[in-house]
């Protein structure tokens, strides 16, 4: 069990902070015994009517009476062993949350080592726990997403299956030049099924975020191959028709023709997502590849080598410049253009890995940009590999949040990391207000590692018993 912990640990130097009454520092003094406002759901002793019951526990203007006896308390100073010691109630508890199954029911989905590796063995390769994108960790969150949040898979077109009924938009077909880029080849369909298959239908598989849309734009052959010149047109219809991400899993010798589109991709705050190729190379500025290198020195493109179920690098990976970020890409069950499961290889499966969890960004924290994508990419993420629960954590919480649980120590968010306020005078320096701490749960604050403790601010006057000091570059 653990033990309750001060909000702030003892330190010898005090801050100096001009106009802090007297009021303010008694909340300091006192800050390890106060609770922020929360919510209890609470039964009442049949001796006490509701009003007394809510005037017992100090929400008396803001009560909501569940059932006959149960109560929901809301906005309330006390603590809970403060309510559950109160003559009126019979017992309380937390307003906790409720969400849904852990995991998605799809009948296949304990093959899907990518969104949840137990360990399990896929075509006779077994699988280290934990090496996955962490769908699971955020499943409830990921399963309530409302979007309109529009993927482009430009491919081999897209067949209308049935784990995408209701997915698929209006597309075109580049090859043919009509609105029907129907898919012979099953190549693309089987992207769009990782990024979008129906998920909690008891069957098949689950795709990482089923509520995007899937915008089929049809630039390469029924054999699988095609031209630049289709490449640039495919991409130019998803920039003109409001595509937020742009899932490329093909591959070609490097072309400077598609920087400008790629580049104007950008521009328009469209995420492009570029296989690395499947040709086990190490890619140099000397040995481009399209479409990952058309970026110059910039971001333009989110660059995607693959990893198998024990966390390295698939041996035909491409790997080198240009590639941003590892994820899962070996031995991935997909769903083709007749409807059928797959297995199926390569980067092609790891960047529409990738699309679908920059999709799931986007959807929920809205429109974020190419460079708000690619930070995330490759900040919230271990060895380099996709982490798509990190990433939405650092998103729920951003960088600078003041967070706690009901029985720990303030911390500040920082690059997926809690850094921890050691003491008053280091959160007086940086003019934090009491009301600038969130409350969480504990499970949820244990998911970020612990960093360095924040030092007090440059700047900042403190003193000892003999001496006053000006903290310059974190020395007196």
């Amino acid at each position: 069990m653990q033990k309750t912990k001060p909000i702030f640990n003892n330190h010898t130097s005090w801050v100096f902070a001009a106009g802090v009454s007297a009021g303010v520092a008694l909340l300091f003094a006192s800050s390890t015994t106060m609770s922020a406002a929360e919510e209890f759901v609470l039964t009442k002793k049949k001796t006490c009517t509701v009003v007394q019951t809510a005037n017992a526990v100090g929400s008396s203007t803001d009560t909501e009476r569940l059932t006959q006896s149960i109560m929901l308390a809301k906005n309330t100073s006390l603590s809970l062993e403060e309510i559950r010691h109160k003559p009126c109630v019979k017992s309380v508890e937390r307003n906790h949350t409720v969400r849904t199954a852990a995991s998605p029911n799809d009948s296949r989905f304990s093959e899907q080592w990518a969104l949840q590796n137990t360990g399990q063995t896929v075509l006779k390769k077994q699988g280290n726990q934990g090496v996955d994108i962490g769908y699971t960790e955020v499943f409830s969150d990921v399963n309530r997403i409302d979007t309109s949040t529009n993927v482009a898979v430009v491919d081999t077109g897209v067949s209308e299956i049935g784990e995408l009924s209701g997915r698929v938009t209006a597309g075109v077909d580049v090859l043919q030049e009509d609105g029907n880029p129907a898919d012979e080849n099953g190549h693309g369909t089987a992207m769009a099924s990782i990024i979008a298959a129906q998920t909690n239908n008891n069957a098949k598989i689950a795709g990482v975020n089923d509520a995007v849309n899937v915008m089929p734009v049809r630039v390469l052959k029924d054999n699988g191959t095609g031209k630049i010149s289709n490449l640039i047109k495919g991409i130019d219809y998803a920039i003109k028709n409001d595509a937020d991400v742009i899932n490329l899993s093909l591959v070609s010798p490097y072309s400077s023709q598609v920087n400008k589109v790629i580049k104007r991709a950008y521009t328009n705050d469209v995420m492009v997502v570029g296989a690395a190729g499947n040709s086990a190379e190490k890619i140099t500025e000397s040995n481009k590849r399209t479409p990952i290198s058309n970026e110059k020195n910039a971001d333009w493109i989110l660059g995607v080598g693959a990893h198998g179920s024990k966390g390295k690098r698939v041996s035909s990976s491409n790997y080198g410049a240009h590639v941003d970020t590892l994820a899962p890409g070996e031995n991935i069950l997909t769903v083709n253009h007749d409807g059928q499961l797959q297995y199926q290889t390569g980067t092609s499966i790891a960047a529409a890995i990738t699309a679908g969890t920059l999709s799931v960004w986007d959807a929920m924290y809205g429109e974020i940009s190419p460079n708000r994508g690619y930070e995330l990419l490759t900040t919230y993420r271990s060895n380099n590999r996709l982490d798509l629960a990190s990433a939405l954590q650092s998103l729920r919480y951003p960088d600078g949040t003041l967070l706690r649980s009901s029985n720990s120590g303030v911390y500040r968010l920082e690059n997926g990391k809690k850094r921890p306020i050691p003491h008053q005078s280091v959160f007086l320096s940086y003019d934090y207000k009491w009301k600038d701490i969130l409350v969480t749960n504990q499970e949820q604050l244990d998911t970020y590692p612990t960093g360095s403790p924040v030092r007090i601010r440059d700047g900042s006057l403190v003193r000892d018993d003999t001496s006053v000091y000006v903290i310059e570059n974190g020395k007196r």
